[in-house]
């Protein structure tokens, strides 16, 4: 903790330092890259024990020029590998002249025309250029990724970070005393190589769509590969990933970082205690921790694949074509069952450093995905018949392992992460998997506590209901937890893409016993309908699921609902020329499925006989987009992170071709069945 302790407190200093800089330039010409807490906004005290005798007023100086060339050399990386316009505007150029200056100008303070510094630092700049040359000649095709050998790649990752031995040499300098440099440089080259294997297994797709050369994809892809945002499907990167995780490479590399990361802490033997020895220890543990989690969801994927039961089914001649479009996905679908629904899976980081206790940082989720395409399956029995079954009921024993154990019950999204409670989403996806699967007989021991706990402490006057489930009286130091990060990083109050969501899942378990909620509930979601007929929604990308949800829900529970007219008539309105729905002017698979969906509730007196050619442009469309392996992955779930604290909001999106294809398979089932009902 005391080490902990010097970092904030060296961290606050310089940003003391470094506004009083900025107060002399433009605010719009940022002195920093991002607030983004890293070991280089106090490079230098990572090392100062090993130099004892300078100045604490030089140290302070030095590192602040650390810290500028930190943010110039990121700048110009963004620059380099991307939209650097999108990213940073046209005065980037301008940010890192003013990044150099400042440095320069600290750095001449510092150290003399005559210094021993300034040959070492230009030759780590000449590094910096050398490493940016062979990536772009990689990068370019004019060296096959084949000789991005093991040895190239440490040479590039050395040569890329070496300014960071800067701080090392400037502190040799300043002490009079070179003795401790070589091993420090040393630590550093190792450290900064397995940092940059870390950072590559973690930017691997960014890095392919980019054609960002790395040992990672070099193992992947010998001969290199299509590169560019439409260069690769979906499926392809799948395949990919697929390659990387189960055939070891993955591992690989990461066995490389902590081979590395033990030559840097072998090379500390005998110096003093220094800052740096807990930065290779906590990127040696979130190696450790990811090649664990690794290992942990291969193998999990391979005991769940041994376990699962057979299921074949026999494909019919389809002679209607939404029926055609049903089977199409219906076979994608059943094939992603057989692995596991892996590609559905829901990754993402939750660090430490931010307050979050879970046994890894990297959380997995797949409750809600899997109760979605479980549901699907169960609506796909109409079409292949009883031998899907099996499926339904192997998925529905896997949900039911993983509600939550503490009190009140339900399920939650990152089942293994503490600091998230069970939610109403989930909850209602269970509901209604178990309603539709003929399994009603399970709600009330599974999902009424849940249920009830919700009902009694999270309703408000206006009929809304809270998305997170918490008990009245927090007696669990767990739900304390929860409750706390709700007001910290999820948000309080209600969503009504949620809301719509489980009202109509109460709808299908017992219209009667919560006619009540039901009727409050739906007076909520009709008052939150947009002008234009929409509903927005907090965790979902774009209107069309909010409008689902909602149409969905009414045209069950309130058929007469003033609402539907205007919900149908914001999906005929926004079909796109192309026979698609999107966000942004582009159609895409998911959108387009969604609205389907909502538009094939329109009751009898809303629906109109063009809703049927609007639906037949709208398969030729999907027909078009179909691809090897189903429908490509479009953005679905979004979480606001910073939304609940009021800080900077960051957006992050999922998608996954799995839920696209099932989303596919449910218009195409709704739709097939509304044309057959009107050709009787």
């Amino acid at each position: 903790m005391q080490s902990v302790a010097r970092a904030d407190f060296a961290s606050d200093l310089l940003s003391s330092r470094l506004e009083e800089l900025q107060q002399g330039w433009p605010p719009a010409v940022r002195l920093l890259l991002s607030a983004d807490a890293s070991i280089y906004d106090y490079h230098p005290y990572l090392f100062a024990p090993a130099f004892p005798g300078v100045e604490p007023r030089k140290v302070e100086s030095l590192a602040v020029a650390a810290r500028l060339f930190a943010s110039f050399i990121f700048l110009s990386d963004e620059a380099i590998d991307g939209p650097a316009e999108a990213a940073f505007g046209p005065i980037a150029p301008l940010r890192a002249a003013a990044m150099q200056f400042e440095a320069y100008r600290l750095l001449n303070e510092l150290f003399p025309a005559g210094s021993g510094f300034w040959p070492r630092f230009g030759g780590y700049l000449r590094d910096l250029a050398e490493s940016c040359v062979i990536e772009a000649e990689f990068g370019s095709g004019r060296r096959p990724w084949r000789q991005f050998t093991e040895d190239v790649a440490k040479g590039v990752a050395i040569k890329k970070a070496a300014i960071a031995k800067a701080s090392v040499t400037g502190l040799a300098e300043l002490a009079g005393d070179a003795g401790p440099a070589r091993i420090l440089e040393s630590a550093v080259d190792h450290y900064n190589v397995a940092h940059q294997l870390f950072d590559d297994l973690h930017d691997w797709k960014k890095d392919l769509r980019r054609g960002q050369p790395s040992l990672v994809l070099s193992r992947l892809l010998p001969d290199g590969g299509p590169f560019g945002a439409d260069a690769l499907s979906p499926e392809q990167v799948g395949g990919i990933a697929r390659k990387l995780y189960y055939e070891g490479h993955a591992t690989h590399v990461l066995r490389m970082s902590l081979v590395e990361l033990g030559e840097a802490d072998a090379a500390l033997v005998g110096l003093p205690p220094i800052l740096f020895g807990d930065a290779v220890a906590g990127l040696r543990r979130r190696c450790q921790d990811l090649e664990a989690d690794i290992s942990r969801i291969v193998a999990q994927n391979a005991t769940r694949a041994k376990a699962q039961p057979s299921v074949r089914i026999t494909t019919r001649v389809a002679d209607r074509p939404w029926e055609r479009i049903a089977w199409t996905a219906l076979d994608h679908t059943v094939a992603e069952w057989r692995r596991g629904f892996g590609e559905a899976r829901h990754l993402m980081n939750f660090p430490w450093d931010q307050g979050f206790s879970g046994a890894t940082e990297v959380q997995a989720g797949d409750v809600f995905q899997r109760s979605l395409l479980a549901e699907t399956l169960c609506e796909s029995k109409r079409l292949a018949g009883p031998e899907l079954e099996p499926a339904v009921e192997h998925e529905i024993t896997y949900l039911l392992g993983r509600m939550q154990t503490q009190p009140p019950g339900g399920w939650s999204y990152f089942p293994e992460l503490p600091e998230l409670p069970a939610d109403a989403d989930d909850l209602a996806q269970m509901i209604r998997l178990l309603c539709i699967s003929d399994r009603r007989e399970l709600v009330p021991g599974k999902c009424d506590p849940a249920l009830l706990a919700l009902l009694e402490t999270g309703a408000h006057p206006d009929g809304s209901l809270e998305t997170w489930i918490l008990p009245a009286q927090l007696r669990l130091q767990s739900q304390q937890r929860q409750a706390h990060f709700v007001e910290l990083a999820w948000g309080s109050g209600p969503d009504p893409e949620v809301m719509a969501n489980l009202l109509h899942a109460l709808h299908l378990y017992d219209a009667t016993r919560f006619a009540a909620a039901l009727e409050r509930g739906l007076n909520f979601i009709e008052k939150t309908q947009a002008a234009d007929g929409s509903w927005s929604s907090t965790w979902y990308h774009g209107p069309f699921y909010g409008v689902f949800v909602a149409t969905r829900a009414l045209a069950a529970a309130r058929p007469s609902s003033r609402s539907l007219r205007p919900a149908i008539e914001f999906l005929r309105t926004s079909q796109l020329p192309d026979g698609g729905w999107g966000v942004g002017g582009d159609a895409d698979a998911l959108s387009t499925s969604l609205a389907l969906l909502a538009l094939s509730s329109a009751p009898p007196d809303i629906a109109q006989g063009a809703d049927g050619d609007r639906a037949s442009r709208a398969r030729r469309w999907l027909e078009a987009d179909h691809r090897a392996e189903g429908w490509g992955g479009c953005p679905f779930i979004k979480m606001d992170v910073g939304r609940a604290s009021g800080g900077p909001v960051v957006t992050v999106l999922y998608s996954s071709r799995t839920i696209t294809t099932a989303f596919v398979l449910r218009a195409a089932l709704a739709w097939d069945l509304r044309d057959a009902g009107s050709a009787c």
